[in-house]
């Protein structure tokens, strides 16, 4: 498996987006320390689990979370945590600014809650 580990904002950023009740969120959980990123820095992740880590049911698609995303301004947009099958997959940053983000934002400037569909 390539790329690089992640680094300390990333990894609690991920912490953070796992940081809510739902079914498989201990499994995914335990991934984090074991996932690195395919892709540079910037607004979106691409994440690489290796196989042999704890699957929750082999879920894919978005988390069940809403990870709302708060600037000075107001609302900002929202992330989407991506999961394939069963492993971490991604953060995707929705943006509804005039200029796009060139990072993912801070822990402290998410609020997460679980998605009850």
């Amino acid at each position: 498996m390539t790329g690089r580990p992640l680094n300390d904002q990333e990894r609690s950023l991920l912490r953070h987006l796992l940081s809510v009740p739902f079914d498989g969120v201990a499994d995914l959980r335990t991934q984090v320390d074991r996932a690195v990123t395919t892709s540079p820095p910037g607004a979106n992740l691409d994440l690489a689990v290796p196989e042999t880590a704890p699957l929750p049911g082999g879920m894919t698609g978005a988390a069940p979370i809403i990870a709302e995303v708060t600037r000075d301004s107001g609302y900002a947009g929202e992330l989407l945590l991506w999961l394939r099958g069963g492993l971490l997959a991604g953060v995707e940053y929705a943006w509804v600014t005039d200029e796009p983000p060139s990072a993912l934002p801070a822990p402290g400037d998410v609020r997460v809650r679980a998605r009850h569909d």
